[in-house]
């Protein structure tokens, strides 16, 4: 067995999985609830919270000439009268916005911060996340435009605040500081103060996040001003550096240095992204001719709310990106071209017919001609707004935009991300390019990526490339105190030809043929790489024009080769919705090739529940968001571990109208049921997951205790731990067995045509602070009153007890473990190809299984 570090042990076929890092894992697109401002201010900010450093302490200076740095022959002017004439002390906080930016634009008669003006935002609401920030730092050329009658700036300045021309935004509060010091003596690491703080680091934090989100960064300044103090903090995906408090009345010529240093600072070293630029006017209309003629294009599978990328308040921007260039070969060549391409080609990479005939072994497995390369070149591409952002400063922050290829007039998918860097973490792009060295047939399921890459970094040299600052100076502070989250983020950008989410499919055999094509793709890169996916979602199983399914998003993925065992990956990875029941249930299970292919089971499920024919109540989908706390993290799956068990005898009774696609849910429900009987879960897990087997027990009358467990014999637990083990190192040798269930279903000639409904059954419904408060404190008895069977809850985030109302959504990460009715305990451990030790399966009391054969004996 290998070891990694910290003596968290690596086994073959097994990568170690740790606590998610959000506070609330649960919130994303996929959710059944979604929250109100103020609460998800707070949970942002219990979020990020962690993420602060203090890189100098007092020295402000410091500070300055590392991240604010001024050309050699420049230096620091020194300016007179630096006051805050009209600015009110113990006055109301919007009493304060005009005052302090009058005050502070007065500066610039001494040329202060030439070219740039403070503007009060406050009055202003932005029209997509009604955020409010108090105070912009804006340049005087786009301030100009935002006051000029008829312009577009000005139009859209007063429907919704300008985020685009934001360079530093200003958050005035009259309160104590919300920072301290109390992580590291060395003065490194700052955290929030109190609880109380945490909606306000959580404000700052959503405004950060909004203005990285509207914009291309690298990273960006702001000023939290409160009372007669202010800091300055630098934002980027890893986390903020802050300085220490400064009092701004007593030394206004820090605050005066901050914005003359800025002011005279390069686009570049203010933080923006170069190899974006605006687009002109023609570009604009460029980008919207070529997606209208798309939409209009009935030959073609449309894409679902393509129209949003043309959103006016969002300006067109021109991105470059490096992309292959690739030759047509001979025999040798990799499978390539555009296999689902956004005009639906089928001919080489850009879509020209070769005049020359095709020979069998020219062609790939799809009938399109073999590509080697890749050779790789800039070219330009239109973007507009992506179909998502996230809301929280840090992380990835993946951005999809439809994106014009100005060359070809190709509209292409473009993921824009910052990925995680460490030692076993592969570049999605070097992910691709090992992709290509394979010739199986399940390659024809992968995305068709035309080109991928880190984006260069314009400040340094051509081979730097855009990353994270933060954590260099956390690290200083790990060594010495051990502590610290905070990890390396890469600017990372993916080139791909459309594909479409897995909700456009148009029945209920489409959406199997499509999870059994992305399973299938996952198990051939498990089996040929070693490679296992982590993170299948309903986001990441698409469709291609031709309405297979793609398994898209490998940016998660890990290596399972022995020099990459050592690496320790510090939090658990996947969308929550679909985690399997054993990484819900237990933080510290490993994460196998078994989790993967049991989160395509929650997808199906999911999906169906959704947007098929189904007499599920409006309680079943909540078993998806279903979260407790605990010293681990967040944890869940007791809901969808009884919706495995039980089945149609839970409390989630119901059926789905499509025959054959019911005989593959319930094949499938006793498949993962015999593998989960024996996951392996720690002992807090077992204990906190007594009241679902006394569930399992009570509806079949054979409830155990104690006394009946003892009455098991040594030989039969040996037999069962036998028959698990089998079972489990068969599965991670080589899961592709479970193909053959989705094999059977679809040769059935029950399936109907288009049954896809028209809206979603069970649309997202929001939760109100109000609502909240009354759940924590009636969810238990709501649950028993309402189902007699329903397993009491504990502190749990979601649960079967409060329906929904029905009715749509569009794609976020965490599934569900199995048990079994019968009760495995391994003992003794054969190993397996991937497997050279597998963790023991802990005792359960009270197992539905081995309560049967005990009434039976």
């Amino acid at each position: 067995m290998a070891t990694a570090d910290h003596g968290v042990a690596v086994v073959q076929g097994i990568y170690p999985t740790w606590p998610l890092k959000s506070a609330n894992p649960v919130y994303n697109q996929f959710a059944q609830t979604t929250m109100v401002n103020n609460d998800h201010r707070r949970d942002i900010g219990a979020d990020i919270g962690g993420s602060f450093v203090n890189p100098y302490g007092k020295s402000v200076a410091t500070f300055f000439k590392t991240f604010m740095p001024l050309d050699t022959n420049h230096s620091m002017p020194k300016f007179n009268c630096l006051k805050f004439p009209g600015l009110p002390r113990n006055a109301k906080e919007n009493a304060l916005y005009k005052p302090f930016a009058n005050a502070v634009n007065g500066w610039n008669v001494q040329g202060v911060f030439p070219g740039f003006t403070i503007i009060d935002t406050s009055p202003s609401r932005d029209g997509e996340t009604k955020l409010q920030p108090d105070l912009m730092l804006v340049a005087n050329t786009n301030y100009a435009a935002l006051n000029t009658p008829g312009t577009d700036a000005s139009r859209m300045s007063r429907e919704t605040w300008d985020w685009e021309n934001s360079e530093v935004h200003i958050e005035v509060k009259t309160e104590s500081d919300i920072f301290f010091h109390g992580l590291s003596p060395t003065r490194y690491v700052a955290n929030i103060a109190s609880t109380a703080n945490v909606e306000k680091v959580g404000q700052i934090g959503t405004y950060a996040a909004a203005q990285m989100s509207r914009q291309h960064r690298v990273f960006l300044f702001s000023l939290f001003v409160y009372g007669d103090f202010m800091r300055i903090i630098r934002w980027d995906r890893s986390g903020a550096l802050i300085t220490d408090a400064i009092d701004y009345r007593r030394h206004p010529r820090v605050l005066a240095e901050f914005l003359y240093r800025y002011s005279h600072m390069t686009r570049a070293q203010r933080g923006w992204d170069t190899t974006v630029e605006r687009a002109t006017p023609e570009d604009a209309k460029m980008l919207t001719a070529a997606i209208e003629a798309y939409q209009s294009d009935k030959s073609l599978r449309q894409l679902p709310r393509m129209e949003v990328t043309l959103k006016d308040c969002y300006p067109v921007y021109r991105m470059k990106v490096d992309v292959k260039v690739p030759t047509e070969a001979g025999g040798g060549g990799h499978p390539g071209g555009v296999r689902d391409g956004a005009n639906g080609e089928e001919d080489g990479e850009d879509g020209r017919e070769d005049s020359r005939e095709d020979s069998e072994d020219d062609m790939n497995l799809e009938g399109r001609r073999k590509i080697t390369g890749p050779a790789m070149r800039t070219k330009i591409f239109l973007v507009r707004k992506p179909f998502w952002h996230t809301s929280i400063p840090f992380g990835r922050a993946t951005r999809v935009y439809v994106a014009l290829d100005i060359e070809d007039k190709k509209l292409v998918s473009i993921k824009d991300s910052w990925r995680v860097e460490f030692g076993s973490s592969d570049p999605e792009g070097v992910i691709y390019d090992e992709f290509d060295t394979a010739d199986e047939e399940w390659k024809q399921f992968l995305p068709t990526v035309l080109g991928a890459g880190d984006v260069p970094d314009d400040r340094h040299s051509p081979e730097a490339k855009q990353k994270t600052l933060t954590q260099t100076f956390e690290e200083k502070a790990r060594e010495t105190h051990n502590i610290g989250l905070l990890r390396a983020h890469v600017h990372h950008r993916v080139v791909q030809a459309l594909a479409f989410p897995l909700n456009t499919f148009t029945s209920s055999r489409e959406l199997v043929q499509a999870i059994r094509d992305a399973m299938f793709a996952v198990i051939g890169v498990y089996k040929k790489f070693n490679r296992l996916h982590r993170d299948v979602s309903a986001g990441n199983v698409m469709l291609g024009e031709n309405g297979r399914g793609l398994m898209n998003d490998w940016d998660h993925s890990r290596s399972l080769l022995e020099e990459l065992k050592k690496i320790l990956q510090s939090f658990r990875t996947g969308t929550w919705q679909f985690l399997s029941v054993g990484l819900l249930q237990d933080p510290k299970k490993p994460h196998t090739i078994v989790d993967d292919m049991e989160s395509f089971f929650w997808v199906l499920v999911y999906m169906a529940l959704h947007y098929l024919p189904n007499t599920y109540g409006a309680d079943v989908v909540a078993m998806f968001d279903e979260r407790s706390l605990s010293t681990l993290g967040a944890r869940g799956g007791k809901y969808k571990r009884l919706f495995v068990i039980t089945g149609k005898k839970s409390l989630y009774a119901g059926k789905f109208r499509c025959l054959p696609l019911q005989a593959l849910i319930t094949s499938l429900q006793k498949f993962f049921r015999t593998y989960h009987d024996g996951a392996p879960l720690s002992h807090e897990s077992v204990r906190e997951e007594d009241d679902v087997e006394d569930v399992v027990g009570s509806e079949g009358g054979d409830s155990v205790g104690e006394d009946d467990e003892d009455e098991i014999v040594d030989d039969e637990e040996d037999a069962e731990d036998a028959e698990w083990l089998y079972l489990h190192n068969r599965l991670i040798d080589d899961p592709s067995e479970i193909l053959a269930f989705f094999d059977t279903a679809l040769s059935s000639k029950k399936w109907p045509e288009s049954d896809r409904l028209p809206k979603d059954r069970f649309p997202p419904t929001s939760i109100t602070k109000e609502e909240t408060k009354v759940r924590k404190t009636t969810e238990s008895s709501t649950c028993s009153a309402s189902n007699p069977d329903a397993p009491k809850a504990r502190t749990t985030q979601a649960g079967p007890s409060k329906p929904r109302p029905s009715s749509s959504r569009s794609s976020s990460k965490r599934p569900s473990s199995n048990d079994d009715d019968d009760d495995y305990v391994p003992t003794s451990r054969k190993k397996s190809k991937r497997t050279s030790s597998p963790p023991r399966r802990p005792k359960r009391t009270g197992s539905s299984g081995n309560a049967s054969r005990r009434k039976q004996r």
